[in-house]
């Protein structure tokens, strides 16, 4: 993520903010009389909600809004780099609909995010974006697929570099 956004203030203040976020998901934890526990995360001792099942609640709609309109400028970042690394493939689409697919995806995960198994919410959202990142890839350029060989290169190579090292197996 850190060369995602290659602006290192731009990437602090969107980490600062999601972590500002989480904390007032905390708060609203604590007010509703909900135990939270120490934890080591990443290293270092995280404090989250103790109770798994329920700490989704705490994760108020504006809370969920926040986080979306705070990483776009990621999921933006990493639909450009994908749209980029796409040159080439024929009938591929408009970088505003990989954009609109990846921002369709942050929306679900923002809604199915659990602060008490991941406190850190870009942590939890881009590994996820990662795995499904070859389904969007199929929406994007296409069930039928025509890059253009280039120095011997097969399709099935092309679309595997695109995906951007993720194995893509069909062979298209």
């Amino acid at each position: 993520i850190d060369n995602l956004l290659k602006d290192p203030d731009r990437t602090k203040k969107t980490i600062e903010k999601n972590e500002s976020l989480y904390q007032e998901v905390l708060n609203n934890a604590k007010k509703a009389g909900a135990k939270t526990t120490q934890t080591e995360y990443a290293g270092k001792k995280q404090e989250v909600i103790a109770d798994k099942d329920k700490a989704k609640d705490f994760v108020s709609q504006d809370v969920k809004d926040a986080l979306t309109i705070n990483n776009m400028a990621a999921v933006n970042a990493l639909a450009k780099k994908k749209y980029d690394l796409s040159e080439g493939v024929e009938d591929r689409q408009p970088l505003d609909m990989l954009q609109s697919d990846l921002t369709f995806e942050l929306i679900k995960f923002t809604n199915t995010w659990n602060p008490a198994v991941n406190p850190n919410f870009m942590g939890y959202v881009f590994p996820l974006l990662a795995k499904r990142y070859p389904g969007i890839l199929d929406r994007f350029v296409g069930k039928s697929v025509k890059a253009k060989s280039i120095e011997g290169e097969t399709t099935a190579k092309k679309v595997s570099k695109i995906a951007g090292g993720i194995e893509v197996s069909k062979e298209v």
